[in-house]
């Protein structure tokens, strides 16, 4: 394959289309999720997560590290690409079926006989997504995330109204394995049939060799990764019950898609572009503390109001089923805030190299938190929730020490970047969370609070002058 040409104006079509993607496609699976949340119940739910971390922790030894690889490598073959593919595609199969005959054992284990049907049908997953991961490994790579968008906004929009119509027939947590299966499905057909590529009959050991030696190092990280955060899930489905896990997943929920929002189109563009400039860390550190202080712009003000309007934004959207995970939400709104720096700087690391440290890492963060887990396990599943505010804040301060010495990125820099906006939207929120002493009504008082923040937090970034609105003003203008 050519070596890649990337210019800012690629990037910038880029992240316009990733950006679009995720507004769009996380807006429609918001809109399908609450449809569901109205016709389901949390049992419901709490079944199919037990399932999707199963099958997400294999999806992660599937990957193998080989789609960070084929991106981050300056050039490389056809034969490379293909290896990857038809590799790939074997070890899918291989924990299909390792999944398939291990699925009562794990019915039995959860005493739950719903479990194994279930486990068989949603796997197959696994198979389609080691397919569209090469395939989004090449989109990657040569930033044509328009494919992205259509294949998306097409899977979810199909794959939502068939989950949402056997929701209504009656077919409660199958409804969820459906839309997850047929979206899977579709997804990997449009990628097929978008990508300008496809496998070749070629199979190279050295070219997984080679590529593995870079990605068994992300594979360990995002092993290590997986498992910590779906460790959560497994324990709560054992030791309390399907339907807490259900409560715990949907207070989780949000924040999770709004974080993803940002940082899924972040994280795939600028994997690329952090590669490109590697070698140049002085412009290595100008694109990051752009990406990370614009990112943080519109990630703050957005967890700080959700913290806010988590009362009325559940009565009202959702159902009283579902009053039980408002204390959760609050507390994933403060969890999922360092969530963006911790993304953002990882990529950047992990464009540099620096695969070794970047496990390492890891694994101190992760030996931290489990260790938190530990204690909090017993005592309560709000305690659970709380200890992940205490392993983030322990990352969010490891990576702001090694963005200093790896990056020259120093933690008065950091702290400058962030104070404008933690301030401005500190005031928003005080502000509109007074309003909760004025308004009986939650209906009026979810509306009034987030039209009021919205326009309180662009005045404040106008009246203080926040370099990121001025310099979004500024692109919208051109």
């Amino acid at each position: 394959m050519s070596d890649r040409n990337i210019t800012n104006d690629k990037i910038v079509k880029s992240l316009s289309w990733r950006f679009f993607e995720q507004v769009l496609v996380q807006s429609l699976q918001f809109i399908i999720s609450i449809v569901l949340a109205r016709l389901l119940l949390p049992a419901d739910y709490g079944v199919v997560v037990l399932i999707s971390i199963f099958i997400l922790i294999a999806t992660v030894v599937v990957d193998g590290g080989f789609a960070s690889a084929l991106v981050q490598t300056k050039n490389i073959e056809e034969k490379d690409l293909s290896s990857v593919f038809y590799f790939s595609v074997f070890l899918s199969v291989f924990f299909y079926l390792f999944l398939f005959f291990s699925a009562q054992h794990v019915a039995d284990f959860y005493k739950n006989s719903q479990l194994c049907p279930m486990i068989r049908v949603l796997s197959i997953t696994l198979i389609f997504g080691s397919i569209k991961g090469v395939y989004g490994a090449v989109i990657a790579r040569y930033l044509e995330f328009r494919i992205c968008f259509i294949e998306a906004v097409i899977s979810v929009i199909v794959s939502g109204t068939v989950g949402i119509v056997l929701a209504i027939k009656g077919f409660g947590a199958w409804s969820l394995i459906f839309y997850n299966l047929l979206n899977s499905i579709l997804s990997c057909m449009i990628r097929i049939l978008l990508v300008d590529w496809h496998p070749v009959l070629t199979f190279s050991f050295t070219s997984i060799k080679k590529l593995f030696s870079f990605g068994s190092k992300i594979l360990s990280t995002n092993i290590i990764n997986s498992l910590y955060k779906n460790i959560y899930g497994l324990l709560i489905g054992k030791i309390y019950n399907s339907e807490l896990l259900g409560i715990y997943n949907r207070g989780q929920q949000f924040p999770q898609i709004i974080e993803a929002s940002v940082d899924g189109p972040l994280s795939s563009v600028m994997f690329s572009v952090y590669s490109d400039v590697n070698r140049d860390i002085v412009n290595l550190k100008s694109k990051l503390r752009r990406s990370y202080s614009t990112t943080m712009y519109f990630f703050i003000p957005i967890m700080f109001g959700l913290f806010i309007i988590s009362k009325p934004f559940v009565l009202v959207v959702l159902n009283n089923n579902w009053v039980p995970c408002i204390p959760f939400l609050k507390i994933f709104c403060i969890v999922y805030l360092f969530f963006p720096q911790n993304e953002i700087f990882m990529t950047a690391f992990k464009s540099l190299g620096k695969v070794n440290f970047f496990l390492i890492l890891e694994i101190v963060k992760k030996v931290i938190a489990i260790i938190i887990l530990i204690i909090t396990v017993n005592i309560s599943l709000y305690w659970m929730a709380i200890g992940q505010i205490i392993s983030a804040l322990f990352s969010f301060n490891i990576n702001m020490v090694c963005a200093k010495y790896i990056l020259r990125y120093t933690v008065k820099e950091q702290m400058m970047d962030l104070f404008p906006v933690l301030f401005i939207s500190s005031l928003m929120s005080l502000i509109i969370g007074s309003f909760m002493l004025l308004i009986d009504s939650d209906f009026i008082l979810l509306f009034v609070q987030v039209m009021a923040g919205v326009i309180l937090f662009v005045f404040l970034s106008y009246l203080f002058k926040i370099r990121e609105f001025h310099f979004i003003l500024g692109k919208i203008k051109k």
